[in-house]
């Protein structure tokens, strides 16, 4: 009999915890401020406040500065290029952008940065390449070779 009452407890836990789970999932909802039906079944509008306050919008801004990092390196010399950074963040990037579509609601700010890094790096391993393998080295024809020597004057 003791066994049975135990159980019935559990189970009762169990039920209680599901419940408090649902309650904290239709809170989040009602709250979230996203566009959905609540559970009145009346849309909710998103304003502008909700969506700049929301880390949708925070978390892609902050991203933001790799792609223009990549850009803002495009006009300096290629030799500073990691072709393994690079690769590691076209990766990172082409997963992000599947992952900015897959969710729900989906980040199109999220997809656009992530966009835009690997375009940025892809220019950049092309410029790498281009640098390392495709360029022959120049060397200039004005440097004459004499055995002279500069004094200094001391």
């Amino acid at each position: 009999m003791g066994t049975i009452v135990r159980f019935q407890s559990i189970f009762s836990n169990i039920s209680s915890k599901h419940k408090l789970v649902k309650s904290v999932k239709q809170c989040v909802r009602r709250s979230s401020g996203d566009a959905k039906t609540s559970a009145a079944g009346e849309v909710k509008e998103q304003t502008w406040l909700q969506y700049f306050c929301r880390p949708q919008f925070w978390g892609p801004a902050a991203n933001w500065g790799i792609p223009l990092a990549a850009m803002a390196d495009m006009k300096r010399d290629a030799t500073i290029i990691s072709p393994n950074m690079t690769a590691a963040l076209m990766i990172y990037s082409s997963l992000f952008m599947r992952f900015s579509i897959m969710v729900k609601p989906r980040n199109m700010l999220l997809f656009s940065c992530h966009f835009t890094n690997l375009s940025a790096q892809t220019v950049q391993l092309g410029r790498y390449i281009n640098h390392y393998y495709f360029q022959k080295e120049v060397k200039p024809d004005n440097i004459e070779q004499s055995g002279e020597t500069i004094s200094t004057g001391v």
